[in-house]
């Protein structure tokens, strides 16, 4: 659905990888702060969110989530490719060892 797609899906730009990882960043973002993070009242309206708005830090909306994960989350919900990680692995070895970087 619009609510899980990356911005390239969008576009019609290549997708790899780091597009389903958008799609986790999305996942989990709604896991710890309770709703989406490009919550919109119709599919037009989210799929613009995805294109040109950032999503929040989830600690705006949850203060108790560790700052690590806030970053890697926001990391995921980047909206170049490049600025996500590269791989699942990456992004799991980041997770594994709370850095984002």
């Amino acid at each position: 659905t619009v609510e899980y797609l990356a911005p390239e899906q969008f576009r019609g730009s290549p997708i790899d990888g780091r597009s389903d990882l958008y799609s986790l960043g999305v996942t989990l973002f709604e896991m710890l702060a309770g709703r989406s993070p490009q919550p919109a009242g119709t599919r037009l309206e989210t799929v613009v969110g995805h294109l040109q708005r950032a999503a929040p830090d989830v600690r705006a909306l949850r203060p108790e989530v560790p700052a690590w994960l806030a970053a890697f989350v926001a990391r995921l919900l980047e909206k170049e490719p490049s600025q996500r990680y590269p791989s699942a692995g990456e992004a799991l070895t980041s997770l594994r060892s709370h850095r984002t970087g």
